[in-house]
């Protein structure tokens, strides 16, 4: 378990730190793709994190921090969705 634990924790902080430096180069150069990106990867954060909450069993702070994942997430899915039909 403490491995599985330790897997999602690495899983977690290195999608946030990509988000971190995927922000610094978006506002540097605005690419869209780059924030629909950075949005996926905030996503993936969250929902690890809920996945470690989860197995310490903290179950209620884990379904808040799935909750806000999944939204993330399907947020991501409609601006891809809408910058595809647009740009095709």
């Amino acid at each position: 378990m403490h491995g599985q634990r330790r897997q999602v924790m690495i899983i977690s902080i290195v999608t946030l730190a990509l988000a971190c430096l995927l922000l610094i180069f978006s506002l540097i150069s605005f690419k869209p793709l780059s924030l629909f990106f950075l949005i996926f990867l905030l996503a993936v954060s969250l929902l690890s994190d809920s996945i470690v909450l989860h197995l310490t069993f903290q179950r209620q702070e884990a379904l808040i921090q799935f909750i806000r994942g999944g939204c993330l997430l399907f947020c991501f899915f409609l601006f891809i969705l809408h910058f595809l039909l647009k740009t095709f």
